[in-house]
């Protein structure tokens, strides 16, 4: 159980990293945008292929240009094939995270999780 709890927290570390090293230069720019000085949760509903996944990483684009540190940006996909998280495991990647980046503060990070 231990290590299969460690070898999870392995896994969202490399797709943190992944996901922090992206390319935001390729996406297609959008007319919409998100607030990105906000200190509540916002939640993106809609159809498939709504253009929800590219208006986060548009989002996650801003931040970046606006001077927030790449290491303060957590993205996880959960339809991403490396991970298979059951409801009650989700406090992993925060474990994954805080492991990664000891010196940030959590309450800091901005956070992007979809499926």
């Amino acid at each position: 159980m231990y290590f299969d709890l460690v070898k999870r927290k392995k896994i969202v570390q490399e797709i943190i990293i992944d996901n922090q090293n992206r390319d935001f230069s390729v996406i297609k720019f959008r007319d919409i945008d998100l607030p990105i000085h906000c200190t509540k949760i916002i939640s993106l509903t809609g159809v498939r292929r709504s253009v929800k996944t590219y208006l986060l990483m548009q989002t996650m684009h801003k931040l970046l240009k606006s001077g927030i540190e790449k290491e303060a940006i957590v993205n996880i996909n959960f339809e991403d094939e490396r991970i298979d998280f059951e409801s009650f495991e989700l406090d992993t990647v925060l474990q994954a995270y805080r492991e990664l980046y000891p010196h940030k503060y959590l309450s800091r990070a901005c956070s992007f999780s979809y499926k």
